[in-house]
């Protein structure tokens, strides 16, 4: 995390060493992982997949970023992480070309935000729901009539 705050403006770094270096992030230190560390390194870089499973410390406040700077997102990965489905709604509106989407294990993710993510993302062809809790049989009728 202390390493990917650090990159500044002035140093110039390969997109794709960006996307690896917060692979390698989350994969061996997840709960260290903030949205503002995630927001600079989307800043710097057009990451084309968010992979940020086990992540606690992710909120809205990263997937706000995400709207803002990587319209050509294709795959986020927010398993266990702490977004809304407020949050959610608003990523797929600005996100519309993504193709994966796991949100298992998010407790803030609701019926709307399944319906929104079904209506604005068309090309989606993983959507992971596990141990959602808060979804209804409200959620699986939208998926059913708009994927």
């Amino acid at each position: 995390d202390v390493a990917l705050k650090a990159l500044s403006p002035a140093v110039d770094v390969e997109p794709d060493f960006l996307q690896r270096a917060l692979e390698q992030a989350s994969a061996s230190y997840p709960s260290s992982l903030t949205d503002e560390t995630v927001g600079i390194v989307m800043q710097r870089a057009p990451l084309t997949a968010l992979p940020l499973a086990h992540c606690s410390h992710i909120t809205d406040t990263t997937l706000h970023y995400a709207a803002a700077f990587l319209p050509h997102l294709a795959a986020a990965d927010l398993r266990l992480s702490s977004v809304s489905s407020q949050g959610l709604g608003s990523f797929a509106r600005a996100c519309p070309n993504l193709t994966s989407l796991d949100v298992s294990g998010c407790h803030g993710v609701t019926d709307f935000a399944v319906t929104r993510i079904s209506l604005l993302c068309k090309g989606l062809a993983s959507l992971r729901l596990a141990n959602c809790t808060r979804l209804s049989d409200d959620a699986a009728d939208a998926i059913s009539l708009n994927m």
